[in-house]
């Protein structure tokens, strides 16, 4: 399977682990960093199923966030 049909699967059934799983896998193996951020599931529903960079949204929704959101956007980020 190539990235497209992984993105396919996953904008498909955004809530299948075993699929983002394979997909981390086979990033890793390509040496792409965002392995570990698919692998890891706060940072992944940040990122979407097209696996793009998850902090532009963090980043978002920290301006917009009260303080209790926040704290738990920061551990995100920390990751």
């Amino acid at each position: 399977m190539n990235e497209a049909g992984f993105i396919q699967a996953l904008e498909a059934n955004p809530e299948d682990d075993t699929t983002r799983l394979v997909y981390a896998d086979w990033l890793e193996e390509r040496g792409d960093l965002r392995a570990a951020w698919v692998r890891d599931l706060a940072v992944w529903r940040w990122m979407g199923p097209r696996a793009e960079s998850p902090i532009p949204a963090l980043m978002a929704a920290l301006a917009e966030a009260d303080w209790r959101q926040a704290g738990e956007i920061i551990l995100v980020l920390q990751r």
